[in-house]
């Protein structure tokens, strides 16, 4: 039977706990997402293109792509 190696513990523990961190934000910021949606919708949608809708929408997007790479990377990555 072989003995785990307190690095190869401490690795794992490390692992585990950026896998829970990164979930917990990714919950975060879809739950973000869906309390402002209806005043989004509500007062957003429906005005003219402007600068000012423009960049709300990039800056409310955007913060989708880097957790949906980070969980890929987190999943599919070849440690």
């Amino acid at each position: 039977m072989s003995v785990l190696s307190p690095s190869f513990i401490e690795s794992v523990v490390h692992d585990r706990v950026i896998n829970c961190t990164t979930i917990a934000g990714v919950a975060l910021l879809i739950w973000d997402y869906f309390i402002i949606l209806p005043d989004e919708v509500a007062l957003m949608w429906p005005s003219r293109w402007n600068v000012s809708k423009i960049l709300f929408l990039l800056n409310r997007y955007l913060a989708f792509v880097d957790p949906i790479m980070l969980i890929n990377v987190l999943v599919f990555g070849d440690d």
